[in-house]
């Protein structure tokens, strides 16, 4: 019979699996469901679920009745802007949970994450207006929100449509290990010492501990939040393993992990033009960066900024016009005042220093 989770009761039978926004079962068939599991199925804003008539105990099933849950009295935005803000409020509340001492519910992070991807995944992703809001008080929880939805989009370009929400929900926990350090140096405005940088190098593995026995994260997720900070020569950390040993998803933990970073304020960086940064990505692609991987991110920016005004380094507005497949970093643009066009990949002098219409 087909019933709403709330109608369930523990020694209920599932005839079928019950699945999310993923190829994973939340629940496999022919479960004996417990509270936990009516828990989860709440969690996870699932409508109805089939049961058999019968208890594994042999009683009859009778549901109980089903009381629908009131509105909230403030509803979900419907705009972007508010989706953001208020995802990245929700994050915000369970990292401030995880540094007292709370342990990672990833039910809870899916949760969190699933009305904003479900918006961006209707209507595309406006990868400029992942900098637009974010703070250098409150950059830690940008970032997590801004990575999680570049990565789940950027996965999807690459192929991995039924799996791109989960590599989004491990973009929102990669970075949950900074909890843990026992002095948050990454919200202070000055330079990292060595020492301080080296203690938050050690976050990748504090969050992968934070997830390694959550049974709602596949290993594969697992290991990639583990890796997001490895690179394929082996430059990076916190193992320093290289070649076949990264894993692909890693790499596009990594590219939205660096792109988002370099683009907003930080406490103690400030940020760069998105071209800037596109540069930087392109000459990781042959060492440290995958290829591919590279190659989709490149595809998903121009194919958004193309038309877009933009400030030259020389103090002259610009109207973006065709991205050059040599070098997609230096486009060629037409000089708004001299209706001129300045091809950048010749013009070596010149860069793009800002972009003014989103």
């Amino acid at each position: 019979m087909l019933v709403h989770p709330n109608q369930l009761q523990a020694g209920c039978v599932m005839i079928k699996s019950v699945h999310g926004l993923t190829n994973h079962p939340i629940i496999e068939q022919k479960t004996v469901i417990s509270e936990k599991h009516i828990k989860v199925l709440q969690h996870f804003d699932i409508d109805v679920v089939e049961v058999a008539d019968k208890l594994a105990s042999g009683k009859p099933f009778v549901p109980k009745q089903h009381l629908r849950r009131q509105p909230a009295n403030k509803p979900k935005s419907l705009s972007f802007a508010g989706l953001y803000m208020e995802t990245v409020e929700e994050y915000k509340a369970l990292f401030q949970g995880w540094q007292g001492g709370i342990a990672m519910d990833i039910p809870k992070v899916r949760n969190v994450l699933t009305p904003l991807w479900k918006y961006v995944a209707q209507k595309n992703l406006d990868i400029l207006a992942l900098t637009e809001f974010s703070t250098k008080q409150d950059y830690i929880y940008h970032h997590g929100v801004s990575v999680a939805i570049l990565a789940a989009y950027l996965s999807q370009r690459l192929g991995y449509q039924r799996s791109a929400f989960q590599i989004g929900v491990a973009g929102l926990v990669m970075d949950s290990g900074m909890a843990r350090l026992n002095n948050p140096w990454f919200t202070k405005g000055e330079p990292l010492s060595k020492v301080q940088y080296n203690a938050i190098k050690e976050h990748p593995v504090l969050s992968y501990r934070m997830i390694e026995n959550q049974s709602f994260m596949s290993s594969e997720m697992k290991l990639a939040i583990v890796q997001h900070h490895e690179r394929l020569d082996g430059s990076g950390y916190p193992t320093g393993v290289k070649g076949k040993m990264v894993h692909p998803i890693s790499q596009i933990l990594a590219i939205a992990d660096i792109y988002h970073a370099m683009t907003v304020d930080r406490a103690y960086q400030e940020k760069q033009s998105p071209f800037q940064v596109l540069d930087e990505i392109i000459q990781m692609q042959y060492h440290q960066l995958d290829f591919k991987v590279v190659q989709a991110f490149i595809s998903l920016f121009t194919s958004q900024l193309r038309g877009k005004q933009v400030m030259l380094s020389n103090e002259e507005q610009a109207e973006i016009v065709y991205f050059q497949p040599t070098a997609p970093s230096r486009p060629l643009v037409r000089l708004i005042n001299q209706n001129q066009l300045v091809n950048l990949e010749e013009h070596l002098d010149l860069s793009i220093k800002e972009i003014l219409s989103s």
